[in-house]
């Protein structure tokens, strides 16, 4: 649920039995609420506080984009209850949406650098070495490959790639949001441009791989969403256990996915 704070921000609130933890039900949920809460009732803020020994809440919260503020202490007496607890705010980035621009990259920009560091990064620790494909920055300026960025301002928001495969068909790569901006429609705009320029220069279909276990999961449900279907390995690819194979066929209307 969500409790009155102010007229700008709601605090939100859930429980859930023993018997279905662990299930995503917690996640699925609180997505919901905060999507109601920002989308809907247009609230600037959203604060949650858990409690320092709850590490699966706070994976729930931190999933969400919630940014960890600190410790709560030295509260009044009435409210000394959430004294000791972690608080979390979640700020409204939908005025950051606004405005956008997706620019093919030179990969020489500082941020640029920062956030594709941090994606091989990030694969390496929840994907075994040898199952990780994620690309550096010099893999990424090979001139098979195009790189872009988007941008609302001189706010980086996130990246794409595309890799030229043979056979008139292209391999999606290095799809990365900022993690303050996850769950505002960002990987879906970049996965729309890639998508047409796939078919502007005549591709037949587009490849993936990414990884097969939990953490990859809201990326399996964008990719099927734009109509990806799950196959088999491709170009040098191997069958590996840690992997997801999908492919898209082109010939669909780009304005079933609006």
């Amino acid at each position: 649920g969500e409790h009155e704070r102010d007229d700008r921000q709601r605090e939100i609130y859930y429980t859930l039995k023993s018997e279905y933890w662990g299930n995503g039900y917690a996640t699925e949920a609180t997505t919901a609420l905060v999507r109601y809460i920002l989308e809907e009732m247009k609230l600037e803020k959203i604060v949650a506080v858990v409690k320092p020994d709850n590490r699966a809440s706070q994976k729930v919260i931190e999933k969400l984009g919630f940014m960890k503020t600190g410790v709560i202490q030295n509260l009044p007496k009435a409210y000394e209850f959430y004294n000791g607890e972690i608080h979390y705010i979640l700020e409204n980035k939908n005025e950051a949406l606004k405005d956008i621009k997706i620019t093919v990259d030179d990969l020489m920009d500082e941020k640029v650098i920062q956030l594709v560091t941090e994606h091989k990064s990030t694969m390496l620790s929840i994907t075994p070495e040898e199952s990780c494909h994620a690309l550096n920055l010099d893999d990424l300026r090979c001139s098979d490959i195009t790189f872009w960025t988007i941008w609302s301002g001189t706010t980086l928001l996130g990246c794409g790639a595309l890799k030229a495969l043979e056979g008139a068909c292209g391999e999606l790569k290095s799809m990365r949001t900022q993690k303050q901006y996850l769950r505002l429609g960002v990987a879906e705009r970049m996965l729309s441009h890639i998508i047409q320029e796939a078919q502007a220069r005549g591709y037949s279909k587009i490849f993936l791989e990414t990884g097969s276990s939990e953490p990859f999961f809201p990326a399996h449900r964008l990719y099927k969403k734009y109509g990806f279907t799950e196959c088999g390995p491709f170009a040098d690819y191997t069958e590996d256990p840690n992997s997801c194979f999908m492919s898209l066929d082109l010939f669909y209307p780009m304005n079933q996915w609006k």
